[in-house]
């Protein structure tokens, strides 16, 4: 009898099938071991989940991914005391993403700062450039020198600022991966040009306010009051007499004293017919005297162009 079968068993076909089947032989993706590894974290198996994200991590080459995977496996190492294992996993995760810190608003803060301390230790290459030499360079807010520039810092994200000649800071935001360069160029504005000396202005001698004849008419003011009170008081004198002459012979003492005030007021009277004239005097030497000063002071340059000086006379 003849073991000879025309047609493969159901089984090998079946078989043969499942294992050409897109992805049947990795079995679970890297993402669905993620969050397989992240459940069982969160129930506390910290082992199964280590477990779990040691799979996820082979099945994938993302670095976003690996990031957070290896960032779980330091979490599990932490919260099983392994804080070695917990430094390297940490490690890791930053090679792959540098932001990859947990959040300590999320996870335990001890383990959020381990992960930190771990990342200070890990350094790139900064490189910042922009297109005026010698501007300052701030990196999150402390300033580090002057562009061009190269230092060591720390992986992750960071902020740069470069000053303008304007005063203003320049920022950019990059990411520092381990042992690689991250570069920032800036574009200042150019430094703003000194405006052009102008020209001087053509000399100008202002006229310095004139009295014209003040004097003179101060001094005929004062000779005109002068003759005024002088006849005020020749008229009252004069009327005085009269009074004088009125009173009988018999009144001498009344004769006496009209003639005493007359007398005085004649003498007042005459000085200031006296004064009157010597401010007239005065006042006419003062018209002649003011007015040649005058014409002295009222040459003006009042303006000058092409050669030519225009000057007003007055």
């Amino acid at each position: 009898m003849r073991n000879f079968h025309p047609m493969p068993p159901l089984r090998s076909i079946v078989a043969a099938v499942m294992l050409l089947l897109p992805g049947r032989a990795a079995a679970e993706s890297a993402e669905d071991l993620l969050k397989k590894g992240e459940q069982r974290y969160g129930l506390a198996d910290f082992e199964g989940s280590l477990e779990v994200l040691e799979q996820a991590s082979k099945a994938t080459k993302d670095d976003e991914l690996l990031g957070v995977i290896h960032r779980y496996r330091g979490l599990n190492y932490g919260e099983l005391d392994k804080l070695d294992q917990a430094r390297q996993a940490f490690a890791t995760a930053l090679t792959h993403d540098p932001d990859a810190c947990p959040d300590p608003q999320s996870f335990k803060t001890h383990l959020a700062k381990l992960c930190r301390q771990v990342r200070q230790g890990l350094q790139g290459t900064l490189s910042v450039a922009a297109s005026r030499k010698g501007a300052a360079v701030m990196l999150d807010g402390k300033l580090v020198g002057l562009t061009p520039m190269e230092a060591r810092v720390p992986i992750g994200s960071h902020q740069v600022s470069v000053k303008g000649p304007d005063g203003k800071w320049y920022k950019r935001k990059l990411t520092v991966f381990l042992d690689k360069e991250a570069r920032v160029s800036v574009e200042l504005p150019p430094a703003r040009a000194l405006a052009p000396a102008s020209a001087p202005a053509p000399p100008t001698t202002t006229p310095s306010p004139s009295p014209g004849r003040l004097w003179t008419w101060v001094a005929a003011g004062g000779a005109l009051a002068a003759v005024v009170a002088a006849t005020g008081v020749w008229l009252a004198a004069d009327s005085q007499y009269g009074d004088w002459q009125d009173t009988p012979d018999s009144d001498g003492d009344r004769l006496d004293e009209l003639e005493r005030a007359i007398r005085r007021k004649e003498v007042a009277s005459w000085s200031l017919f006296g004064v009157a004239g010597a401010l007239a005097t005065t006042s006419v030497v003062l018209y002649f005297l003011e007015g040649g000063a005058a014409r002295e002071r009222g040459v003006s340059v009042v303006g000058r162009g092409n050669g030519l000086t225009l000057r007003l006379e007055f």
